[in-house]
């Protein structure tokens, strides 16, 4: 169904509207066209990874090759209830998801 999300704190993923769905114990969130949050339910709990976009820098150098920068941070992995979910791999972020009205 289509839900809402409500983020707090610094989030990889935005406010708006989910259609999250279920298959067996596998779940994919997506808005738009875009895969948002991916994961399984567990036991009374669930675990879901954001799907970040990562960029690679590439800066140009006139005396060699260019340089190039890739984000090493980890992709952040959240657990919850189905309604409330915190960061457990950066800490930084929590959201809630509610059907949307």
């Amino acid at each position: 169904g289509v839900y809402s999300i409500s983020t707090r704190g610094d989030c990889a993923v935005a406010d708006g509207a989910l259609t999250v769905t279920q298959n067996d114990f596998v779940i994919e969130a997506t808005g738009g066209d875009a895969l948002v949050l991916y994961g399984t339910i567990g036991h009374e709990r669930a675990y879901l990874i954001a799907n970040e976009r990562r960029y690679a820098t590439i800066t140009g150098v006139a005396d060699g090759p260019p340089r190039i920068s890739v984000p090493d941070r980890p992709s952040d992995l959240f657990e919850g209830t189905l309604a409330e979910f915190q960061s457990v791999t950066r800490g930084t972020c929590a959201f809630s998801l509610a059907p949307a009205r």
